[in-house]
């Protein structure tokens, strides 16, 4: 008969002859100490995960090319939270007693973190252009564990190289992803070409863009060019509707009414003739334009004023449409730019409406 003292020891003897082969197998293991045996698993985790986090500061070289040291420190710390749940079949030993407490090894064996990279490798493997920043920011979290990951596995790891590539292309990718910007540009005639500085796009593209100005160019045989400046801030998403003016040529009667009835007329006259439509008298198609300008308030002696700008095309007396242009809080000294303003832009959203093509 054994005693209770030797069965325990016997017990003891027999789980340490199981922890041995399984502690051979591991490729990661760490101990935590705990007052609770479960806290000393908890605590083993996070030491587990740690050991991968440690790696993390000589492995996010491509944000610190932009972000410098603030960024590695970021990351670290926000693995040492999240990166406890990225490990996939962590085995644990026995709960050994110590003063006031316990201490437990947590272990990843070779298959478990075959697992834990296979995991890892799908989580990341997600179409970008989906996600928000905070799912982007995931994305590149799940991106550096797994280069770190695979940096501490033996050269022998299955599919270490090609694991480890795709891992470093997803985080640069997402890397861009937060930090340029979105650029979708939808451009009527669909056949036109689109120039941002060196980039040629594709209407209905989306295409990510590192911010900065640059000038638009949009062109088209027969249509009148769009050639503008454009700001984009990283992260932003940026979408424009663009519709280029057809050179029809012809002939218009211009009408215009209201306030600043000189300076639309002028403008329209030039954006008109830059479209190569001639301003008649007596001709039966006819745009006519009309100003509301209302007093809003009067601040430290400067008066404010909304404007509404009209456009009405007229074949005979049959309408052909109504288009009409906004602007609000605008300060006197800058309303007569900003009517010249809105006549350019409410002729050229006239002039490029499918509606207009019946009058030529």
């Amino acid at each position: 008969m054994f005693t209770i003292k030797q069965i325990g020891w016997l017990v003891l003897a027999s789980f340490w002859l199981i922890l041995i082969p399984l502690k051979a197998q591991a490729v990661l293991s760490a101990e935590g100490w705990g007052t609770t045996p479960n806290a000393a698993r908890e605590n083993a985790l996070q030491e587990l995960s740690q050991l991968v986090s440690a790696a993390v500061n000589s492995d996010v070289t491509i944000r610190n090319e932009l972000r410098d040291n603030q960024v590695t420190t970021d990351v670290a710390s926000s693995l040492n939270v999240k990166s406890a749940s990225y490990f996939q079949g962590v085995e644990y030993g026995m709960a050994m007693p110590e003063a006031q407490g316990y201490r437990i090894e947590a272990m990843l064996s070779r298959q478990a973190a075959q697992q834990t990279v296979n995991h890892l490798s799908q989580a990341i493997s997600l179409d970008l252009m989906t996600l928000n920043r905070t799912q982007i920011q995931d994305v590149i979290d799940r991106a550096v564990f797994l280069s770190a990951l695979l940096n501490l596995m033996p050269n022998d790891f299955a599919n270490k190289a090609q694991s480890a590539q795709q891992a470093n292309d997803i985080r640069a990718l997402a890397f861009k992803h937060l930090n340029f910007a979105r650029l979708t540009i939808h451009v009527k005639p669909e056949q036109a070409s689109i120039n941002l500085g060196q980039f040629k796009l594709a209407s209905g593209q989306t295409d990510l863009i590192a911010p900065g100005n640059y000038r638009l160019v949009v062109n088209a045989q027969g249509y009148q060019s769009i050639n503008q400046p454009l700001s984009l801030s990283a992260g932003e998403n940026r979408q424009l509707n663009l519709a280029l003016v057809p050179r029809t040529g012809g002939q218009l009667q211009l009408d215009v009414q209201g306030e600043h009835a000189n300076t639309i007329r002028a403008q329209s006259r030039q954006t008109l003739a830059g479209l190569g439509i001639a301003v008649q008298a007596n001709v039966n198609n006819q745009i006519s334009l009309k100003l509301d300008k209302q007093r809003v308030t009067e601040i430290s002696g400067i008066t404010f004023y909304n404007l509404r700008l009209s456009a009405e095309v007229t074949q005979g007396t049959q309408p052909i449409l109504v288009r009409t242009a906004s602007l609000n809080n605008i300060a006197e000294s800058q309303v007569d730019a900003r009517v010249k303003a809105m006549s350019h832009a409410l002729i050229n959203a006239v002039l490029s409406s499918d509606e207009i093509k019946v009058i030529w």
